[in-house]
């Protein structure tokens, strides 16, 4: 598991640049029920700093087999899909270019992988994926 996510690391670090425009498939934007689990600050213990977490991005692009999951205060919103998880990342950074997002970093990976991005206003967010059936979809503030 530690060279696993050592790994991811190494990946993210070299993967650091801007994706060329792509067009990609047309998809819904992000429901009104995704922001239901919007979060406000994120903390690890009384001492910690909180974080702002970014509301749901205008015109974000939701894959049609996600289903909408709670999730933590520090997540802006997360879905679940038995789709294949090389699919749904595909479509994300195929639709975010589309939604016009700037895609700022592309982590494929196996069991994870992570596509951060910002809007035009200049909000970034991670969109994170995990599993490999379910696949797990985190939206919210890039992480370390």
């Amino acid at each position: 598991m530690i060279i696993r996510g050592c790994l991811l690391l190494v990946l993210l670090a070299g993967c650091a640049g801007p994706m060329a425009t792509a067009s990609g498939p047309s998809s819904p934007s992000l429901p009104a029920s995704a922001s239901a689990s919007h979060g406000a600050n994120a903390s690890s213990g009384p001492s910690a700093v909180p974080r702002a977490v970014p509301p749901p991005p205008a015109e974000f692009p939701v894959h049609a087999s996600m289903t909408a999951r709670d999730v933590g205060p520090e997540l802006t919103a997360g879905w679940r899909s038995d789709a294949l998880p090389p699919d749904i990342y595909d479509f994300y950074r195929d639709a975010l270019v589309s939604a016009g997002f700037v895609i700022d970093l592309e982590g494929p990976g196996g069991e994870v992988a992570v596509l951060r991005f910002h809007a035009s206003d200049g909000t970034a967010y991670q969109l994170t994926f995990t599993g490999s059936g379910p696949v797990s979809v985190d939206l919210g503030p890039p992480r370390p």
